[in-house]
């Protein structure tokens, strides 16, 4: 609000670009974060002298937005997840104390991959835009066991005789 005290017209400026004044307020656009100068002028009437007034003030960084949902896929496969943000120029991940984990960001789609079977946290954090402060989100990874696989060969055998047969195994010792 502004208060006058005999006053003629009533300018305003904010970093010398002219705002709107409504009902005695200052009417302030959405500005860059950072300092900026209200400056109001008051023009003189016959009893008065002009007078120019200004105030600085910071205009503040908002926190960035960023949401990611937890990733299960199965071992020896990659899953992707979309993440939602605003307010930043662009994202970075890694798995928390995996370096072996490959970790793709592409635009706002994750990708993981190379994982055992287990559990993980996925770090998200956004690189912020000059008006925004960074924000870090974690999501769960949950990598799942897979079925190993057996496979005999054929064969036959007569009673009292040994043999042999090919056995082939994937996915365990």
């Amino acid at each position: 609000n502004l208060t006058v005290d005999g006053a003629g017209e009533i300018a305003a400026e904010i970093d010398n670009e002219s705002v709107e004044i409504k009902d005695g307020k200052v009417s302030i656009p959405v500005l860059d974060a950072g300092n900026h100068t209200l400056t109001v002028t008051v023009a003189g009437d016959d009893n008065h002298n002009p007078v120019t007034k200004s105030v600085d003030f910071e205009g503040k960084k908002a926190d960035s937005t960023l949401s990611v949902d937890d990733i299960t896929f199965d071992y020896g496969k990659s899953e992707s997840v979309n993440v939602t943000v605003s307010g930043a120029c662009e994202i970075s991940a890694e798995v928390v104390g995996h370096p072996e984990a490959v970790v793709n960001v592409d635009n706002n789609t994750i990708s993981v991959s190379g994982l055992d079977a287990g559990n993980y946290t996925l770090s998200v954090t956004v690189v912020p835009d000059d008006n925004h402060n960074p924000v870090t989100k974690t999501a769960e990874i949950t990598v799942n066991k897979v079925d190993s696989s057996v496979d005999v060969g054929d064969f036959n055998m007569n009673y009292g005789e040994t043999g042999s047969v090919s056995v082939s195994v994937s996915g365990a010792s």
